[in-house]
C-alpha cells in the first residue's frame, strides 16, 4: 500500500472522529436545552442615535438664580455619558435660545431618541408655557408673548422630528420675580399633555414653585442626576424615584409630576450582561458532552482492517492497546511483516 494511501486513512478517521464529537456536542445542547432550567433573556441594546438640547438659565438681570450654572453642564455630562450627542447653552438671550431651538430640530433627523432639559426662569400666561431668556424685562404680562420662549415650539420642533422617543424635563418652576407686578396670579407651569411618544417632566406639580435649590444643583436636577446614572431602571422608574426624593427633602413641599404617552420602554442605562447576570438566578452548567469512544475505536479499526501495511495495525494497538480487536491486529501485523521479510538464503 501507498503511503498517500495510508495518509488518506489517516485522515478519513480524524475527520469521522470530529463528526462524532460535533454530533456530541450537539446532543449535549439538546439535552441542556430541554431540562427545566431558568431561562436568562439579555435586553437588547438601545439602538439609534441620541440627541439632547440642554440649557441652564442663571444670569437674569432680574431673579438671577445660581443653580442652573452648575445644573447645565452637570446634565450635559451625565447625558453625554449615557450615550447622548448635547447641545448645551447656557444663559442665552430670547434670539439665542431661539437658535439653539432650530439647531436642535435638524440634528434630530433620524435620531431615536430626542431630549430636551430646562433649568432656569419658567411662567405660564394664558395657559401656555414660556421659557424665560435671561434679557427678558417684561413689564406687563402680555409682553411674555414677544420676549419669552414658548414651550411649544420646542415640542413642535421635536414632533416634527417624529424620533419614537422624546423627553421633556423642565426644572423651571421657580419663582419668578417679574410677576409680582402682573395681575395674573397663576403660578408655574400650566400643565401640558404629553403627544404621542413623549414625556414632559416638571420638577414640581403644574401651578405650583420651587425656590432654587442650596446646594450645587437644584433639588430636582441633583436626584435627576442620582437616578438616571443607576443601570436597568426604565424612565418611569427614574422619575418615580426623583419624585420620591424630592418630596423628602422638601417636606412634601415640592412634588414632582410627569405627563406621560410613551408605548416603548427607555433606558438611561440599560441593563447590561452584568446587571442581568446579577438579577437571574444562578444557570447550573451544561454537562460535558458525551463521545463513546466504542465508536472512535470502530472507526479506527474500519480504517486499517483491510491494509496492507503493518504500521497501520501497530498505530492502531498503540492506541487501544487492550482494544476490541488487539488480537486480530498483531496478528495481521506479524503476517504482514512476515511476508514483507526477504527470503532466507537456501544452503548450497
Amino acid at each position: 500500500m501507498s503511503m498517500g494511501a495510508g495518509i488518506s486513512r489517516v485522515l478519513c478517521y480524524f475527520a469521522t472522529c470530529a463528526a462524532l464529537l460535533a454530533g456530541a456536542l450537539r446532543a449535549g445542547a439538546e439535552e441542556a436545552a430541554t431540562t427545566d432550567r431558568p431561562l436568562v433573556l439579555m435586553p437588547a441594546a438601545a439602538g439609534g442615535r441620541r440627541v439632547a438640547l440642554v440649557i441652564g438659565n442663571a444670569a437674569y438681570a432680574v431673579g438671577r438664580l445660581k443653580n442652573p450654572a452648575n445644573d447645565a453642564p452637570d446634565m450635559a455630562a451625565a447625558l453625554k455619558a449615557t450615550g447622548f450627542e448635547v447641545l448645551e447653552h447656557r444663559d442665552l438671550d430670547q434670539a439665542q435660545m431661539v437658535r439653539a431651538i432650530r439647531e436642535f430640530g435638524e440634528r434630530l433627523r433620524g435620531a431615536a431618541v430626542a431630549l430636551f432639559y430646562y433649568s432656569g426662569h419658567g411662567m405660564q400666561y394664558e395657559g401656555r408655557n414660556y421659557l424665560i431668556p435671561v434679557d427678558m424685562k417684561a413689564a406687563s404680562e402680555a409682553e411674555v408673548e414677544s420676549d419669552g420662549v414658548e414651550l411649544a415650539k420646542v415640542l413642535s420642533r421635536m414632533e416634527t422630528a417624529g424620533a419614537p422617543v422624546n423627553l421633556v424635563i423642565l426644572d423651571a418652576c421657580r419663582t419668578n420675580p417679574m410677576t409680582r407686578s402682573f395681575r395674573s396670579q397663576a403660578a408655574g407651569l400650566a400643565a401640558v399633555d404629553a403627544t404621542h411618544g413623549t414625556l414632559i417632566a416638571y420638577a414640581t406639580a403644574p401651578g405650583s414653585t420651587a425656590a432654587d435649590g442650596s446646594g450645587r444643583n437644584g433639588t430636582y436636577t441633583g436626584a435627576l442626576l442620582e437616578e438616571m446614572r443607576r443601570p436597568g431602571q426604565k424612565v418611569e422608574e427614574v422619575f418615580k424615584r426623583v419624585r420620591g426624593a424630592v418630596r423628602g427633602a422638601t417636606g412634601g413641599k415640592q412634588v414632582p409630576w410627569e405627563s406621560s404617552s410613551l408605548e416603548g420602554d427607555f433606558y438611561f442605562v440599560a441593563p447590561g450582561p452584568a446587571a442581568a447576570a446579577a438579577a437571574a438566578p444562578p444557570v447550573p452548567a451544561a454537562p460535558a458532552p458525551r463521545v463513546d469512544e466504542s465508536a472512535v475505536e470502530l472507526t479506527f479499526w474500519n480504517s486499517v482492517k483491510d491494509s496492507q501495511d503493518a504500521a497501520e495495525f501497530e498505530a492502531y494497538l498503540q492506541k487501544y492497546p487492550k482494544g476490541e480487536f488487539a488480537t486480530l491486529a498483531r496478528k495481521r501485523a506479524k503476517a504482514l511483516k512476515a511476508a514483507a521479510a526477504p527470503p532466507r538464503p537456501t544452503a548450497a
